[in-house]
């Protein structure tokens, strides 16, 4: 999958399609070296936006099931639809069967059963956390992961800081911010693994 770079986003060129993804060059090599080093079982994407980052977890990991979850995605026979506002139509094909595009409010109180299936399945989790309110997500999300899974924020430190997480990862420690900070400044996601237990597997 060539990649390159647009005027403000990493691009990612799929079958001569122009695909965004809303992350540096830094993130995405950096994330599917995670991937491919880690094998997560199952991998949640909380916010598809353009849909770009979703292709190149799933090429990091075609095996993996993976879960991208946004408000506007929808699915449309041999189509999906990605934000904003329905401008990017892609084939769903691209994406793989092992791909599930939910179409839900991360935020809400609610889970939806796709979200609620995904942190069921056996295996090791990554979630990444990049919907629009990292704070929210982290503390909504990381109580649900199992000892050695991974949780991970996106717009470190514009969006979300130390003292934003403070209270949120009790049974976890950062994980790899010695490489991240060694990739420099262009790097925005910091992750945590959990060593301790602490899925509470809520639906509702």
């Amino acid at each position: 999958m060539p990649i390159g770079e647009n005027a403000q986003y990493k691009s990612i060129v799929h079958e001569g399609v122009v695909v965004t993804a809303t992350q540096t060059p830094e993130d995405v090599v950096f994330l599917q070296e995670l991937i491919r080093k880690e094998r997560p079982a199952v991998i949640v994407e909380l916010g598809t936006f353009m849909g770009g980052l979703t292709l190149a977890l799933h090429e990091a990991a075609p095996e993996a099931r993976l879960y991208t979850c946004d408000r506007l995605v929808a699915t449309e026979g041999e189509y999906v639809t990605t934000h904003p506002h329905g401008s990017h139509h892609y084939r769903r094909d691209w994406y793989g069967s092992s791909v599930v595009f939910c179409r839900a409010d991360v935020l809400s109180e609610t889970m939806a059963p796709e979200l609620a299936e995904a942190f069921a399945l056996p295996g090791r989790k990554l979630v990444l956390c990049d919907n629009g309110h990292k704070p929210t997500e982290l503390r909504m999300y990381a109580p649900r992961l199992r000892r050695g899974d991974i949780i991970g924020v996106h717009d470190w430190p514009d969006e979300i800081n130390a003292a934003a997480v403070e209270g949120s990862l009790d049974n976890y420690e950062p994980f790899l911010w010695d490489l991240c900070e060694e990739v420099g400044p262009g790097l925005l996601w910091r992750f945590w693994k959990a060593i301790a237990p602490c899925n509470i597997l809520r639906t509702t």
